[in-house]
């Protein structure tokens, strides 16, 4: 009888288990009972919507399913219409807090080294660049000056974006990030414009990481790509297909 019940136990707990692979809790201060929370994710250039949950008398939610969500960038959408957005890999049971106002500064994550990182990034990010913008409002008065203390500020961003890229390289922010970074061309060994502009369109790509299938689940890998077309690319219609067939080489990869 004592094996009987250890067996169901087991199979009891096996079960809930494969039915939790993943369950995302969220309390967020400052909306009612029964106020709805939308739970989507990005793909390409679209926001979809996978679910919905109301708010309970303690201003939680949680949103669970049976499948392994795919990893990339999802959000919330709260009653005002405000969303924020954290981050999906291998880990998917965690718990998200946040406030109904300064969503970025009020961010929090249990649970999720990948989402306290996340949220940490935003935080430092968004306070560099508020400085950015108060110093460049004021650069009519001090040009010189100003524009070496902007220079200093978007140094401390890439300081930022490197120490993640150095510390955590393979995990989904980092390769977020990586994709993000600006190619920079080599002034020395490209004197003209032309020979600048082969380079930048060769190596647009280079930061993508097209093996990643976590970034098709991002606004940035679609992004990265229409851009290239309509910024860059400004070749006749034979070249446009080589192009063309050179991505799709490329995302083989994956």
């Amino acid at each position: 009888m004592k094996k009987f019940f250890i067996l169901k136990l087991i199979i009891f707990l096996n079960i809930f288990a494969f039915s939790q692979n993943y369950k995302i809790s969220v309390k967020i201060d400052g909306f009612n009972e029964k106020d709805t929370l939308y739970f989507g994710h990005h793909y390409g250039n679209q926001k979809n919507i996978i679910d919905l949950r109301e708010f309970d008398e303690n201003g939680y939610c949680i949103f669970s399913g049976e499948e392994k969500l795919e990893s990339g960038i999802y959000f919330f959408v709260m009653p005002n219409k405000k969303f924020f957005e954290f981050l999906v890999d291998k880990d998917q049971e965690f718990f998200i807090t946040n406030k109904k106002e300064n969503l970025i500064e009020n961010a929090k994550a249990e649970n999720s080294k990948l989402n306290k990182l996340f949220f940490e990034f935003q935080r430092k990010i968004k306070n560099l660049k508020k400085e950015i913008a108060i110093l460049q409002e004021k650069e009519k008065n001090d040009k010189i000056n100003i524009e070496k203390e902007i220079l200093i500020l978007f140094d401390k961003i890439e300081k930022n974006t490197n120490e993640i890229l150095e510390k955590y390289p393979e995990t989904l922010l980092s390769q977020i990030l990586k994709s993000m970074v600006e190619l920079k061309i080599p002034n020395s060994s490209l004197e003209k414009e032309n020979e600048k502009y082969i380079y930048f369109k060769k190596h647009y790509f280079d930061n993508l990481d097209f093996s990643d299938h976590r970034l098709l689940q991002t606004p940035i890998f679609f992004n990265k790509i229409i851009y290239f077309f309509e910024n860059i690319y400004y070749e006749n219609a034979d070249t446009l297909i080589k192009e063309v067939n050179f991505l799709m080489e490329k995302s083989k990869a994956n």
